[in-house]
């Protein structure tokens, strides 16, 4: 088969079908604004952190003492954390009149911190308060020699405590206090625009990486990340760097079979014999055994040690696995760019464009649909392998950056930038995660009713990492008065105009 010419050919037809439409680019309004704001501003330098994090506190406004006697007081308690790590993040303390930005970590006893094992792990070394309900010796030392501060509870029943974390819940940042965000076009439209940008980010990101290793296996990487989302994700990067995109298209050109041998080899999750007694081997392990031998001996696995215990069953790596091994195989026709750069510009309705694009990751009827591992018990229903939720989270956070990589490529890419962003501005939002929860909670007043929507999810999870992350108290920060103006200054004739 010809794919070149198929191609071509396809594409023609496609240009004949479309009609001229204006472009709808992605706006950069918000980066303009935050360029602005930050000139007016100089917000707490905080470390880095991957960890997601929700907003949980006691703000104690007196002033408190330390095991150890340092005077200080709590400005902002930071982000609650629910994965690996210290137990707040980027803290705001003002230790003896200074702005301190930390980690707070929490626990009943002084010597609870010795036997979790953070006085050797590295993550714990930006801890700046250590709150414990009972005091005790030894105090708390860092991973790198320091020892940190000890902070004794008040007393105080547990109803008590769990009523003040959930009124503090409900409290809300400056923004929502400002008569900018009582405006809920202002919001919407703001976010619209910080969407925009997060878009525009993402791209840069497959651009910069585009550079190093090309278009094709840059967004083979992420696919393959987000397909172990975040539990697994470098543990799935190390498998893209292990099987690389073209020896993967080679693979599923050549037998499908191959290639999801492939990925579960290197992933530890196929061994050459049955390893389940008294049973037999399924079809589709000896289908893949064959394909082993004949395309991959003597491929090895790489030795990553998974660890599975917090996933959910359907979640498990090996699913996961076979699930990127079927989308694979559905773009080997055409190959990766030019499947997405063909999607992107068929004249089809935005809701046939998700349908084509979700189909990438269609029903997977293979051993995997009914079972969770091998030799486990099969299921009462099939489940997706990779379900919808999971292709729609791929088409907008990569395929949606990546469209606008292919129309920042194409010199008449007017068109093209215009469907990507017809589909980015109407796309439904994510199911909720502790970032847009709390940030719902922290920028919109009680009341306030906003349409939420995937470009407005992104939106404010660009708030959360630009703003909100990093300076909890919101001390100094531009932003609210900043929208304030915006909004007394007839805000959509402002940022139409390119002014700001």
């Amino acid at each position: 088969m010809d794919r070149g010419s198929n191609y071509e050919r396809e594409m023609k037809q496609q240009s004949k079908a479309n009609t001229e439409k204006k472009a709808q680019v992605f706006s950069a309004l918000y980066g303009d604004c935050q360029e602005r704001a930050f000139e007016q501003t100089v917000l707490q330098e905080t470390p880095e952190s991957d960890l997601q994090a929700l907003w949980q506190g006691l703000i104690l406004p007196t002033t408190q003492n330390t095991v150890e006697g340092h005077p200080f007081r709590i400005i902002a308690p930071g982000w609650w954390n629910k994965l690996k790590g210290p137990d707040f993040i980027n803290a705001q303390i003002e230790f003896n009149g200074k702005l301190i930005t930390g980690d707070v970590e929490i626990h009943r006893h002084n010597r609870d911190w010795f036997h979790h094992g953070h006085h050797e792990d590295p993550a714990y070394n930006n801890v700046v308060l250590h709150a414990v309900e009972t005091e005790g010796a030894p105090a708390a030392v860092t991973q790198s020699g320091r020892t940190v501060p000890t902070w004794v509870f008040p007393p105080t029943s547990q109803s008590d405590l769990d009523m003040k974390r959930q009124i503090s819940r409900q409290q809300c940042g400056e923004c929502a206090k400002s008569y900018a965000f009582r405006n809920p076009a202002l919001l919407e439209h703001f976010l619209d625009i910080a969407g925009d940008w997060r878009i525009r980010e993402k791209e840069r990101r497959i651009r910069k990486r585009a550079e190093e290793v090309g278009f094709d296996q840059t967004v083979y990487e992420r696919v393959l990340e987000s397909c172990g989302y975040s539990a697994f994700k470098k543990e799935f990067e190390l498998l893209g760097k292990a099987l690389p995109y073209e020896r993967a298209l080679q693979l599923g050109r050549e037998d499908k079979m191959a290639l999801e041998a492939a990925y579960l080899r290197l992933g530890g999750f196929l061994p050459v014999e049955w390893m389940v007694p008294d049973t037999k081997a399924p079809a589709h392990f000896t289908r893949l055994v064959q394909a082993y031998e004949q395309y991959l001996h003597p491929m090895e696995s790489l030795g990553i040690s998974w660890k599975k215990q917090a996933v959910r069953p359907a979640n498990r790596p090996e699913r996961r696995l076979a699930g990127m091994a079927g989308f694979m195989c559905k773009v080997t026709d055409r190959g990766l760019e030019r499947q997405l750069d063909f999607l992107w510009r068929q004249p089809v309705s935005v809701r046939e464009r998700i349908d084509n694009f979700c189909a990438l990751f269609g029903k997977n009827l293979s051993y995997w649909a009914n079972h969770y591992t091998w030799g486990g018990k099969e299921l009462g229903k099939a489940a997706a392998v990779l379900g919808e939720g999971r292709a729609r989270s791929i088409l907008g956070n990569i395929f949606v950056p990546a469209g606008l990589f292919l129309a920042r490529q194409d010199a008449a890419g007017s068109l093209l930038e215009n469907n990507v962003h017809e589909l980015f501005r109407t796309m439904k939002a994510e199911p909720k995660n502790n970032v847009y929860e709390s940030m719902l909670k922290w920028i919109v007043p009680p009341g306030v009713k906003i349409k939420m929507n995937f470009r407005r999810q992104q939106g404010l999870l660009q708030l959360s990492a630009d703003w909100c992350e990093r300076n909890p108290s919101c001390h100094n920060c531009i932003l609210p008065v900043f929208l304030q103006v915006i909004d007394e200054g007839a805000y959509q004739s402002v940022f139409d105009s390119g002014l700001l």
